[in-house]
């Protein structure tokens, strides 16, 4: 029988032909190392084919490994892989444990700053009053406006940009938001300047709808913004 390093190196690399084999072998569909298996290799790492492969196969979803406590959706969320996050929610992961602290994903989630994670997290019903073992919720670890807002339940900002671009997650959308949130936030102006967006931004976004001459200038205007941005902090 194949050891257990080999069938964690397998599906670390995503060698679905090897992982199958091995398995067909006999090992344990949740062998580990220090409580690392296979489904924590294959989140940690995004590999898809192998996750899937071991949710199948029976593998358990909710397993802590002796370390840090870290379960596979845990890890996932650590690494902001989407996809495996999906798949292990949808497949049933408790959404709830974390890692050793009481830290939850989301948690792990808004410290790492990641929207989309967040996003997922929340929709699935993850408790965002959940505290750690030092007394912090979710909110309390996040400085990130959209997080903010997606823990209080409203709608994240860049509401003109999104408006215009058509997709929230435009990489020019990004672009500005990651401006507001790592130069804006951090002086006194910008943060008038953010408050005053907030207030105004959705009506103007409202009005810009179906305003294609309008929504082009404003665009010129946002790719030239995006542009200064990037020269300036690259």
């Amino acid at each position: 029988m194949s050891s257990v390093r080999e069938w964690l190196e397998a599906a670390t690399k995503g060698d679905i032909k090897s992982l199958k084999k091995i398995h067909s072998s006999g090992i344990d569909i949740n062998a580990n190392e220090k409580g690392f298996t296979a489904l924590h290799c294959a989140a940690y790492k995004n590999r898809m084919n192998v996750l899937k492969y071991l949710i199948k196969s029976g593998a358990d979803l909710d397993v802590s490994e002796e370390i840090d406590g870290a379960t596979p959706l845990y890890l996932a969320t650590q690494e902001n892989h989407i996809s495996a996050m999906k798949e292990l929610i949808k497949s049933g992961a408790d959404i709830q444990k974390g890692a050793y602290g009481d830290v939850t994903p989301l948690h792990k989630a808004c410290v790492k700053q990641n929207v989309s994670a967040v996003s997922i997290l929340v929709k699935a019903g993850a408790n965002v009053n959940a505290l750690d073992s030092r007394g912090r919720s979710p909110l309390d670890v996040s400085s990130n406006i959209d997080i903010q807002d997606l823990l209080k339940g409203k709608k994240s900002g860049c509401y003109i940009a999104t408006a215009v671009y058509g997709d929230y997650n435009d990489p020019r959308v990004v672009e500005l938001r990651k401006y507001r949130d790592e130069i804006l936030l951090n002086t006194v102006l910008g943060r008038l300047f953010i408050g005053a967006y907030n207030l105004f931004g959705p009506t103007i976004a409202q009005a810009l709808k179906n305003r294609y001459v309008i929504n082009g200038m404003v665009k010129y205007v946002l790719n030239r913004i995006v542009s200064v941005i990037r020269h300036f902090t690259r």
